[in-house]
């Protein structure tokens, strides 16, 4: 007879990954999860697409378990960051995860204040990736 145990290491990684959601849900006043998860998982793959893939494992190394395999969802390691990069390029990452959401001019600012949260989470990380970008692209950042 199979005992009922938990994994605590998936314990701590839906439980952490969940205080990143509820404080980029606070920062951006969504007062929606889902979409403050939207806000989160856009803006992580924004980043992780306007970086190097070793850019990318820093990132990733301070990321909760749970919200790694989100920044890698769907990656292409082999893809270099385009020369022409915009700050809408960059906001057309997260677009599609905002549709139906009805205050589309709002984008920057959910994005800016999603930047805000992972650069309190990561300072150090986040710090280097933002100087690495193109000084257009880092308008956006806060």
């Amino acid at each position: 007879m199979a005992t009922q145990t938990r994994i605590d290491l998936f314990e701590k990684t839906v439980n952490e990954s969940y205080e990143w959601v509820n404080e980029v849900d606070r920062e951006t006043g969504l007062d929606d999860r889902h979409y403050a998860f939207a806000a989160l998982r856009g803006t992580l793959h924004a980043i992780r697409d306007e970086i190097t893939a070793d850019q990318s494992g820093h990132v990733s190394a301070q990321l909760p378990t749970l919200l790694r395999g989100v920044f890698f969802e769907g990656w292409d390691p082999s893809r270099i960051p385009a020369d022409d990069r915009s700050v809408d390029g960059f906001l057309d990452h997260v677009r599609p995860a905002f549709m139906g959401y009805g205050r589309e001019n709002d984008l920057p600012r959910i994005v800016r204040d999603t930047l805000t949260v992972l650069e309190r989470k990561m300072p150090d990380v986040m710090a280097k990736v933002k100087h690495t970008l193109p000084r257009h692209v880092r308008e956006v950042w806060p």
